[in-house]
């Protein structure tokens, strides 16, 4: 007789770019394909980022892509014949890539001094998105990192990243 003791299963994954034409955007390949997916989180970020260039990097994975990740806009206004109106998003900041940076993981400042930005979930904020709908099934993970401008960003060495996947299945105890 078997007795059910968790409503869900969680798998921990490292992803690095060793091996991967660049650092910046590469793709990371799950052995046991992960199923039911209703959250992830990022643990850890461990990226070759001495850029004074810019001060935070998007971290965006393509299959992890959810609604509830969103980006603001700067809002503008004009002055007209003495009295100012407000006309939205300012469409002169326009910054390349935006959905990507909408729907990014993570958004992590960057360390000016050191050649390597560290991001641990104890050291900053936890990063999490929950699905409402599960994602069926996940085989691998299209990384990308992006500057602050919207651009991949210069990443000279192997990035590093550790996700936590909860997955809704029902597990079995053994005992």
């Amino acid at each position: 007789m078997s007795t059910s003791c968790e409503q869900y299963e969680t798998y921990t994954v490292k992803v690095d770019s060793r091996g991967a034409a660049a650092n910046n955007s590469f793709v990371g390949y799950i052995d046991i394909p992960l199923r039911n997916v209703v959250k992830v989180e990022l643990l850890s970020a461990n990226i070759d980022s001495n850029l004074a260039s810019t001060p935070c990097l998007y971290v965006y994975v393509d299959e992890l892509v959810s609604k509830f990740n969103d980006k603001t806009s700067v809002q503008t206004s004009i002055r007209v014949a003495g009295a100012t109106s407000n006309i939205g998003p300012n469409i002169l900041a326009s910054t390349s890539n935006i959905s990507q940076l909408r729907t990014s993981l993570a958004c992590i400042p960057t360390e000016q001094v050191n050649p390597r930005t560290v991001f641990t979930v104890n050291g900053y904020w936890n990063t999490e998105v929950e699905f409402i709908e599960p994602i069926r099934q996940i085989q691998y993970l299209t990384v990308s990192i992006f500057s602050s401008s919207g651009d991949l960003a210069g990443v000279a060495g192997v990035t590093y990243l550790t996700l936590r996947f909860t997955c809704a299945k029902r597990n079995t105890c053994l005992y």
